[in-house]
């Protein structure tokens, strides 16, 4: 099925649309994705007004839940990981959305199926993902679209925050 673009809630900071959502297979209405006017530190690509943007886009390759996004420097965006629709496993795969095309790619998968995991974009332009029910993280390289472990944690976390510091540490 087709993904009806949330990810303005993503980089707005707003909450999503209260259900009744619009009926599968159907297009939804300006009424229907009520959504606050960004917040004013988005940049001038931003949308402005009382509607975010939503509109149809291609779909996931793989369905997932608790799974995590960030934004890339180049403005696609990684989704990687979470948990399957049905099978309800752990996935190690990750995708980017193009929200210029409005499509999904596969990109290569982590080096860990991960669900309940946090991701961080590094000032590099890496992004670190981190536990997700397990005791390693492991890096993603966009431009090559690759990960390579990252290293140990003294103990496993989910559901958590990871913060990028002047310094470079998280």
């Amino acid at each position: 099925t087709d993904a009806i673009r949330l990810l303005g809630y993503l980089f707005m900071g707003a909450d999503p649309p209260s259900p009744p959502f619009p009926a599968p297979g159907t297009d939804p209405t300006l009424d229907d994705l009520r959504c606050p006017s960004p917040s004013p530190h988005l940049d001038d690509r931003a949308p402005t007004g009382d509607y975010a943007p939503y509109y149809r886009t291609g779909s996931l390759h793989h369905p997932r839940y608790l799974h995590e996004a960030v934004r890339l420097r180049n403005g696609l965006v990684l989704v990687a990981g979470g948990t399957d629709e049905k099978a309800f496993t752990a996935l190690d795969s990750a995708e980017v959305f193009d929200p210029e095309a409005g499509t999904w790619s596969a990109t290569g998968s982590m080096l860990a199926p991960r669900s309940a995991h946090t991701a961080v974009l590094l000032r590099d332009g890496r992004v670190l993902v981190v536990s997700g029910w397990r005791l390693d993280a492991e890096v993603y390289d966009p431009p090559a679209r690759t990960w390579a472990s990252a290293g140990s944690l003294q103990s496993r976390r989910r559901g958590f925050t990871a913060t990028p510091l002047a310094d470079g540490r998280v």
